[in-house]
């Protein structure tokens, strides 16, 4: 996308991640047939590039009679065995995002008035998902670990007191 689209969605996962999480390889295959193991490494995120050459109509990821046989199961149970407690993240931008979703001011996915409390879509519906998505990180973390990464998010917002009233709320939900 281009670069003043909006939001972040103008860079590439590989853009925005931390660069000490993030290993990205890129194997770049020429007309020869090999059978080889997916690699992976122990950050975070892993990505794999591997050019085959040519698009081909024929095959949707690797064209024919080029890479040969790509084994990804060593890969797929190396990433499936990292937990959520090893994995999840609490960033700044989904913590704030998080927040303002909770004060009914979210952007993605706005609270609907006027509707039962019981219909996605409705404030009560979207705090009880955020406190439980929240309880979920608590059980792996700790409520303390969560105070602190809202209270640095909360730094960087511009409708601090809003979101700081959301944060006891959840907080003491938490607690």
């Amino acid at each position: 996308m281009a670069d003043d689209y909006p939001g972040i969605l103008s860079h590439s996962l590989e853009e925005e991640a931390d660069p000490k999480e993030l290993s990205v390889e890129r194997y770049k295959w020429e007309n020869s047939s090999e059978a080889v193991t997916m690699p992976y490494s122990d950050r975070l995120l892993t990505i794999n590039v591997f050019d085959d050459g040519p698009i081909s109509p024929k095959s949707s990821h690797t064209a024919p009679d080029t890479t040969g046989i790509i084994n990804a199961m060593p890969y797929l149970e190396e990433m499936f065995s990292k937990s959520l407690a090893e994995t999840e993240k609490a960033v700044p931008e989904k913590l704030l995002l998080l927040l303002e979703r909770y004060a009914g001011n979210g952007i993605q996915l706005p609270a609907h008035e006027d509707v039962d409390d019981t219909v996605y879509g409705s404030l009560a519906t979207y705090r009880k998902e955020i406190i439980d998505e929240l309880q979920q990180y608590v059980k792996n973390h700790s409520v303390e670990e969560l105070d602190i990464a809202m209270l640095k998010a909360l730094e960087l917002s511009g409708n601090k007191e809003v979101l700081l009233n959301a944060w006891t709320e959840i907080k003491a939900a938490l607690e």
